[in-house]
């Protein structure tokens, strides 16, 4: 479909960081060992990792994890993950009301202090996610 108006901008070099809609993780690898075999900002990683209070389930395996925690090591995933894009689909599904404030609290002061882009997809109606965005966009 040709656009009516207007003009697509993009980085110069794009780097894009994509937290899935369902967490993926090598199965067979513990959960610090999967956080591993993508993470380039070790020092964000270590962050993350007692922000979110993980520390004790880096030793665990994926299928040990409840949905919750699986989506918060996707979540993590993705900001060890150089980037000028963040793309996030459904970051919030399976968290627990305590654990999603809680990524919104890191969320909104991340993207203040950086600058970076988002693009997150939610099913979510209403204003629960507006405090996140600079615009909502709807489809129907």
């Amino acid at each position: 479909i040709s656009p009516d108006k207007g003009v697509v901008e993009f980085f110069e070099e794009p780097q894009i960081s994509f937290q899935f809609q369902d967490p993926i993780f090598l199965p067979w690898l513990k959960m610090k060992e999967n956080l591993e075999l993508t993470a380039k900002d070790h020092q964000m990683l270590k962050y993350l990792i007692t922000y979110f209070n993980l520390k004790d389930y880096l030793n665990l395996y994926p299928k040990e994890l409840s949905g919750g925690y699986q989506q918060i090591f996707s979540f993590v995933r993705a900001f060890t993950i150089p980037h000028n894009l963040l793309i996030l689909d459904e970051p919030f599904k399976s968290l627990d009301a305590r654990m999603k404030e809680k990524v919104k609290e890191f969320l909104i002061k991340y993207l203040h202090e950086k600058k970076i882009s988002l693009l997150m997809v939610t099913h979510q109606e209403g204003i629960e996610y507006q405090d996140i965005a600079n615009r909502v966009f709807t489809l129907p």
